[in-house]
């Protein structure tokens, strides 16, 4: 008997795809929970962050994504401007032939896409813009003896894991380790803002340092004599330099003094 196959040339279970695989859990590593790296998040901690998120532990990565969507308004709009500009577009199916067969097909899957959910559904999916990968699980309804998609349910990201030697394959996360992805059972998206691995290519990643400087706290002098005295000194630095720096290049420009290096300014010799 012939086997159904998925992209991957992996035999498609169907006692699996009667049961779902990613549900969360009470505790483990699958739990609703999450952390909170935002607050007193410092460049330090920021590149630690990042640097785990490379090698495979991307969860306070990724908790970090969600605290700046609720933190920053703009962030927010800017994810939701596009997810709501590809989730709303209007599909259009058209049947590979007049085949009888094939506008029946066409049907089928225009009444598919017709359900009301499906808005939802795919702002889920393109939670990929902000953080580089969403994983959405596919319900199956069999109750009418045919094997029909009922929900596309969004999987949290920090369930699943890439591999740590291409970077680009996902394993969900379980008590004895990660699993594999059943086959049929998972919408993966990966949406790149830029070149590279996935977990690199979301927005998130480059707004993370604009989010670190809003959340370091300036110095402030009523906080003690020593913060006083920081605070005075980077602001007289601040004032100085620019007119330091227009005094060399001014001096530059016209000339080097005899015997000097090109490129080093020397004061003249008191007369």
């Amino acid at each position: 008997m012939a086997k159904l196959l998925d992209q991957y040339g992996r035999p498609v279970e169907l006692t699996r795809l009667r049961q779902v695989q990613a549900e969360p859990t009470l505790s483990g590593v699958r739990s609703i929970l999450s952390g909170h790296p935002a607050q007193g998040l410092t460049p330090a901690r920021l590149t630690r962050l990042l640097h785990m998120a490379e090698q495979g532990d991307a969860t306070a990565y990724l908790e970090l994504a969600e605290e700046m969507e609720e933190k920053d308004l703009h962030y927010l709009s800017v994810l939701g401007t596009r997810k709501r500009a590809v989730a709303q577009l209007e599909i259009n199916v058209e049947s590979a032939s007049d085949d009888p067969r094939d506008v029946e097909n066409a049907d089928l899957i225009r009444d598919w896409l017709g359900r009301e959910e499906l808005e939802d559904e795919m702002f889920d999916i393109l939670d990929a813009i902000g953080k580089g990968f969403s994983v959405t699980e596919i319900i199956w309804d069999m109750s009418e003896r045919q094997w029909w998609p009922s929900r596309l349910k969004r999987r949290d990201q920090r369930w699943f894991e890439f591999d740590r030697d291409n970077g680009e394959t996902l394993y969900l996360k379980g008590l004895s380790g990660t699993e594999d992805l059943w086959p049929f059972k998972y919408v993966t998206h990966f949406a790149a803002a830029k070149s590279g691995l996935p977990i690199r290519g979301g927005l998130a990643r480059a707004a993370a340092w604009a989010a670190m400087a809003a959340s370091t706290p300036a110095l402030n002098p009523a906080d003690g004599e020593r913060s006083g005295r920081a605070a005075m000194a980077a602001a007289i630095a601040l004032s100085v330099f620019p007119v330091l720096m227009f005094i060399i290049r001014s001096s530059l420009s016209n000339g080097c003094a005899p015997g000097a290096q090109p490129g080093l300014y020397q004061f003249p010799a008191p007369e």
